[in-house]
């Protein structure tokens, strides 16, 4: 009975990790987006406030991957739990329009950079709430079927 109540108390301390795991991964994803999408009308103005290295290359790539590991953790931990694989393709999708619009920003591709990074960002920050959503839904489940 003890092990079983112990497993229990692990599975909630699981599903807690998901959620903040979730949360996290959504802030961090909808502030990417507000960064990509004001970026091109601050720049101007950061260096005058000391944070000109927001605009760096390194910072831009740093976010970037900061997000994708975030992004890559937290859907792997709620996928344990839902069994869903169609996060993962709009992880891929997320992913897809983020690193395009770092690479068409560095080329001065026109504004098409910027618009892919913002919409990179929020499908990042869909994806994190649709995987919340499915734990959520899976906890429901009285037949367990989903797992």
């Amino acid at each position: 009975m003890f092990s079983l109540v112990r497993n229990l108390d692990v599975r909630e301390s699981d599903e807690q990790a998901v959620d903040k795991l979730d949360r996290a991964g959504a802030t961090a994803s909808f502030l990417c987006a507000i960064h990509c999408a004001l970026m091109p009308f601050v720049v101007t103005m950061l260096p005058l406030l000391g944070l000109s290295f927001l605009a760096s290359e390194p910072v831009e790539w740093t976010l970037l991957l900061s997000s994708a590991t975030l992004g890559t953790l937290s859907l792997c931990a709620g996928f344990r739990e839902h069994r869903s694989r169609r996060v993962f393709g709009l992880l891929g999708i997320a992913l897809a329009l983020l690193v395009a619009g770092r690479i068409l920003h560095e080329h001065h591709l026109g504004f098409w950079g910027p618009i892919f990074m913002v919409l990179g960002g929020f499908t990042m920050m869909g994806t994190h709430l649709f995987n919340q959503m499915l734990c959520r839904s899976c906890r429901k489940c009285s037949d367990h079927s989903c797992h």
